[in-house]
């Protein structure tokens, strides 16, 4: 699903297209300035984004030249929203970059053209640059896009197994959305977590050396999307292009790490410090208000602890209004207290 940003000043404008655009069946997030939207943008990395151009303290038009001046953000397909109509306004959003120019008051049908008409042409801009085998990556951001455009895209529910140990390996994992964890299983039938996958992450790149088969387990925590390339495409890709194996290597690198860093939590780190990470990453660091539905038990499996210690903690957290707790569904309610646990 293309994830697009919206960003409007006009809060209950912002919220009709926000709607609007998720009844059209994309994933909408809206963000009411300019500052908001530029950082939204990077952190998403929205397919494409819908600004307006008289936002108070940045414009719409520094907006784009912030954003167009960012390699990782330089390519997202970009339109306009104003109620200037004027040829100077249009030129000038024009030579910045802008993609499109949709005046107010907003016609539905016209801004939804627009969209379709510009994702497809970001999407064949794409393939044209990567077609005849050449794969010039100029960094990760790019590398991922080409995942998430070429591969096949899986949507799980809670608890689908994405691969399993010794089944023989065919395909690479990139998660777009939700939370994968990666396990293995001792002779007592206990799971024995290894890492948490966030979004942005790869998954089963044990394939890239001499092994064939997995050596651990991967299954989704919470609904997720994940991209899957096959091993046969994601070697031709390393083989074609020396950059891209540097890129690989400094992903292998960043994975390594953080699995290492992940496995001294589990053994070193509090227990409120580690079912704080546990909450982190489930609800992947986002702003205040994320749920997570999620049987205790999961969730204590993922943080190392006992079920009944991490009932414990987390009724701690409701105690600090670090979270609420209704039934099995946990709202997260202050991201940075919960950041800083020791």
């Amino acid at each position: 699903m293309e994830r697009l940003l919206v960003i409007e000043d006009n809060k209950m404008l912002c919220d009709n297209i926000v709607y609007l655009l998720q009844k059209s069946g994309y994933d909408a997030v809206g963000r009411y300035n300019g500052e908001e939207g530029i950082q939204a943008a990077l952190r998403f990395k929205p397919s494409l984004i819908v600004c307006d151009i008289e936002l108070p303290s940045i414009d719409g038009y520094e907006v784009l030249g912030r954003l167009s001046s960012n390699n990782d953000t330089a390519l997202i397909p970009f339109i306009f929203l104003s109620g200037r109509v004027e040829k100077d306004d249009i030129r000038k959003g024009m030579n910045l970059g802008a993609d499109d120019y949709i005046p107010k008051p907003i016609k539905p049908f016209e801004l939804l053209a627009s969209v379709e008409s510009r994702l497809a042409k970001a999407k064949i801009v794409r393939k044209k640059t990567l077609a005849d085998g050449k794969f010039n990556f100029k960094d990760v951001t790019e590398f991922y896009e080409y995942l998430k455009q070429n591969g096949r895209i899986l949507n799980a529910r809670p608890n689908t197994h994405i691969y399993r140990a010794e089944q023989k390996i065919k395909d690479i994992y990139l998660l777009l959305s939700g939370v994968v964890k990666v396990f293995s299983i001792d002779n007592k039938d206990k799971e024995l977590i290894s890492q948490l996958i966030k979004p942005n992450e790869m998954f089963g790149l044990g394939g890239l050396g001499k092994q064939s088969h997995y050596v651990n387990n991967a299954s989704t925590v919470t609904e997720s999307e994940v991209a899957v390339i096959s091993l046969e495409k994601f070697n031709e890709i390393l083989y074609e292009n020396r950059e891209v194996n540097e890129l690989i290597i400094d992903i292998l690198s960043k994975s390594l790490g953080g699995m290492s860093q992940q496995l001294s939590q589990m053994a070193y780190g509090s227990v409120r410090y580690r079912t704080a990470q546990v909450l982190l990453k489930l609800s992947n660091e986002s702003e205040e208000g994320a749920i997570l539905r999620i049987p205790r038990q999961e969730l204590a499996s993922l943080a190392g602890i006992a079920k009944e210690t991490v009932t414990r903690t987390l009724q701690e957290f409701k105690n600090d209004g670090l979270v609420d707790i209704k039934g099995r569904s946990i709202m997260v309610r202050d991201v940075e207290s919960l950041k800083k646990i020791g």
